[in-house]
């Protein structure tokens, strides 16, 4: 079996530009789960997310809202990294 973390996404939420009108919403309430092991695509059209969704799970970028978990540890803040 292939050991590693468990990656969990809990009602993350980015928005570029600031929370207001002008603010620009690339992912919204985003609920996910990768188990150790799995093997996992992600496809859509162009501006719909998959590059924010890749550097959020990258630890590269930070939600607006919501938790990204690593093992069960919150790492969305930063302060784990």
């Amino acid at each position: 079996m292939i050991s590693g973390a468990t990656i969990e996404l809990a009602g993350v939420t980015k928005v570029y530009g600031g929370d207001g009108p002008a603010g620009v919403r690339a992912l919204r309430g985003i609920d996910l789960r990768f188990r150790p092991g799995q093997y996992v695509s992600i496809e859509g059209p162009s501006g719909c997310g998959k590059t924010t969704l890749l550097n959020l799970l990258g630890l590269i970028d930070t939600p607006t809202e919501g938790e990204v978990r690593w093992d069960g540890v919150n790492v969305a803040d930063g302060s784990e990294r």
